[in-house]
Parts: C-alpha cells; sequence; structure tokens
C-alpha cells in the first residue's frame, strides 16, 4: 500500500498535526481511491507527511508518518509490532493482566483502529476506510505476536457509512472469554458488549479503588459488568452495591463476582442511577464510583454532557457520608479537563459540600498521549473527599 498519489493543500500545516480537515485540502486526484495512503503537500508543494486520504470524511487526511519511506505492508507489521512491544517489554503488562489494548489508533500510529486484546481474543473496533484496507495485514501480524486465535471486529454504522465500508461481522459467542487483572476474573463478551467488551482504561483506577476500600460502605454507580464493585469487595468493603441500567450488564456482573467468590458480597440493583440515589436512606455511602457512558459526540453536545455530569455529581454529593471518597468519572473526550473539574466544583455548590480534589487520574499506559494528539487523552477519573 505505497503513497501514489499526492493531495495539496491550501496552507501550511502546523508542524506535527495529526489530523487535516478538507477544507484545508486545495487539490487532489480524483482517482485516488478513498482509503489509500497519500503524500500530502502544504501550498509551496513541500513534503507534509503520509496520510489516509478519504475525501467523504471531513477528517480527510489522517497522518501516518512524518518521513517518506514507503508506507506498505512491511511498514504497516513493524508498527504493530512497536505497539506490542510497548506492552509486553516497556510497561510489561502480562505481569499484571493478560487484558490490555494493543493499538489505540493515531496513538499507536494506525488511525481509525482500536484492538484490546483479552487473553485469546482481539477485539477490534476500526473507524477509518484506510485502516479497514490494511486490516488483513494488520490484524494478522497481531494474531502472530499476541497468538490470538479469534477476531472480533466491530464498527459504528454510521461511521461505516460515512467513511464507506462495510460493518464487519461479529464473532459471536467464540468472541466470549475469561481475563484476569490484578487477581480478579471477568468474563468479557466482546461481541455483545459494550465497545470492545470491557473498559481497559480503567484498570488502574479499580485497583485504587481497592486500595481505598476497606471497611468502607461502597457505592458503584453505572457498574456496567463489576470492575470497579467486584474490587470493592476485594478490598474488604464494608459493604458493595452495583447499580446499573443495563439488565444484561447487571447480569453479567452477577456472573463475575460469583466468579469470584464475590457474590455474596455485593448486593446488584437495577435501576436508573438518580432514582437510586433519590431513594437512599440509613448509612451513606462512604466510597462511591460514578462512571457513565460518554455523554458527547459532537461538539453541540457538550453543555448537555456538563449538565449531566454537574446533576449526577450534585446527587452524589449530597447522598454520601461526611468524608466519603468519590470517584467521578468522564469518558467524553470532547468535555476537558477544566470543563469537566469546573462541573464538579459547581455540583459541590449546588449539594451545598465542600470538595476537595485529591486526584486527577486518566487512563493506564497502555492508552498512550502523544504530544501532537491530545485527543487520546479523553478519560478523566477525579478522586475527591466530600466534607
Amino acid at each position: 500500500m505505497g503513497a501514489q498519489s499526492a493531495v495539496r493543500l491550501r496552507t501550511v500545516v502546523p508542524a506535527g498535526s495529526a489530523w487535516i480537515f478538507r477544507k484545508m485540502v486545495r487539490e487532489a486526484d480524483e482517482r485516488t481511491p478513498p482509503g489509500s495512503v497519500v503524500r500530502v503537500l502544504d501550498r509551496d508543494g513541500l513534503f507534509v507527511a503520509q496520510a489516509f486520504w478519504n475525501p467523504r470524511s471531513e477528517l480527510a487526511l489522517r497522518v501516518l508518518s512524518r518521513d517518506e519511506a514507503p508506507i506498505d505492508d512491511e511498514w504497516f507489521r513493524r508498527t504493530v509490532a512497536r505497539a506490542v512491544a510497548l506492552r509486553k517489554d516497556v510497561l510489561r503488562l502480562d505481569g499484571v493482566t493478560n487484558a490490555w489494548r494493543a493499538v489505540f489508533s493515531e496513538a499507536d500510529g494506525i488511525p481509525g483502529l482500536i484492538v484490546d486484546r483479552f487473553a485469546n481474543v482481539l477485539s477490534c473496533q476500526v473507524s477509518t476506510l484506510g485502516a479497514y484496507r490494511a486490516f488483513p495485514v494488520l490484524i494478522d501480524e497481531l494474531k502472530k505476536r499476541l497468538g490470538a486465535t479469534v477476531v472480533h471486529v466491530s464498527a459504528d454504522p454510521k461511521i461505516a457509512k460515512l467513511e464507506g465500508f462495510p460493518v464487519p461481522q461479529s464473532a459471536g459467542d467464540a468472541a466470549r472469554v475469561v481475563i484476569r487483572e490484578h487477581g480478579l476474573d471477568f468474563e468479557v463478551d466482546c461481541a455483545g458488549g459494550h465497545k470492545t467488551g470491557f473498559f481497559l482504561d480503567q484498570r488502574d483506577s479499580r485497583l485504587r479503588v481497592r486500595e481505598l476500600a476497606r471497611g468502607r460502605r461502597a457505592l458503584d454507580l453505572c457498574s456496567y459488568t463489576g470492575g470497579f464493585a467486584l474490587n470493592a469487595a476485594k478490598g474488604d468493603a464494608a459493604s458493595v452495591t452495583a447499580v446499573d441500567l443495563d439488565e444484561k450488564a447487571v447480569a453479567q456482573a452477577r456472573y463475575n463476582a460469583d466468579l469470584n467468590k464475590l457474590g455474596a458480597k455485593i448486593k446488584f440493583v437495577h435501576a436508573d442511577v438518580f432514582e437510586h440515589l433519590r431513594s437512599l436512606k440509613g448509612a451513606l455511602p462512604e466510597l462511591v464510583i460514578v462512571d457513565p457512558a460518554k455523554q458527547a459526540m459532537q461538539k453541540d453536545d457538550v453543555q448537555r454532557a456538563l449538565g449531566y455530569y454537574h446533576d449526577l455529581n450534585a446527587l452524589v454529593f449530597e447522598h454520601c457520608a461526611k468524608d466519603a471518597l468519590v470517584l467521578s468519572c468522564s469518558c467524553t473526550g470532547m468535555v476537558s479537563e477544566h470543563a469537566f473539574l469546573d462541573a464538579l466544583s459547581q455540583a459541590a455548590i449546588s449539594a451545598r459540600r465542600s470538595v476537595t480534589f485529591l486526584e486527577v487520574r486518566g487512563a493506564p499506559a497502555d492508552h498512550p498521549v502523544p504530544s501532537n494528539f491530545p485527543q487520546a487523552r479523553y478519560l478523566k477519573a477525579v478522586l475527591v473527599r466530600v466534607e
């Protein structure tokens, strides 16, 4: 897949930019197939980068490389090898888990591809036509390096339609697997779960909750398949309640608890978290985890998302014990860390509680953040003390 065509821009692109929008393109050969690798030239004809090209997308150019070495099958294989080596040889993640992010899109030099390794299963999300076209080579190299026997591939139907590739076929029941993380087992349904099946980005924060849980009444809101709840129970919390509106997720969380012989220590509740908080009576929780789903897909949704975070956290602050610890999370990339912290501050005012920020956490190192792609730092996990 060599760079055969050139795309010329209207301007000079800031050094290091990972995305180039369609409106910046001045000239491109109409015969260049979407999804191809192209040479990007600035307005003066000087080389800028090599990139995936798709004129159907607002993000018409997704940068692959800043040098002119050929981008072919071997280039993609080397890029995969480098991504895997970071996790295995540098971070040594196999020592704590057999589940980690193997490829993180632009952060690993392959825009539009996310691959999570779950034991012998690779759960993949494709979001660019370029990654879709290169996928056979990429996944072949990943299977070789990780010993995977099952590959599950998914794509957002709207993105697939916009980019111009068919929605991949699910691997079905073959993509169900048991993983191990920090001494706990979790069954992951890559085909039927959310995103790739399990939220690997909260691995470090789950362990942090375990460290904080001893003797505390714990409440896990938006608990999904029980990651935080099981860690609170493993950390000898006085009690653990896990709440989620997704009935399938609650059932999976129960299964995971039983898998670890923790079922008797956790109360599972199928309910709306707002309604559950308003119904709390008696002894209030002393450790609360708030980890809702992504709240904004585009800029127009940001204010609504901030309103949601304000309302939910205000209710949490109002209904937790004095000196309670709250881990409040946002995986909404369009909501900045500053905006999220401000929403928590305003929520404290609304709840008439004093809140102290103790830690601002993010995703672990298998979700790297390049200096030229801050969008990779989407997760905010803020630990606060409520007075």
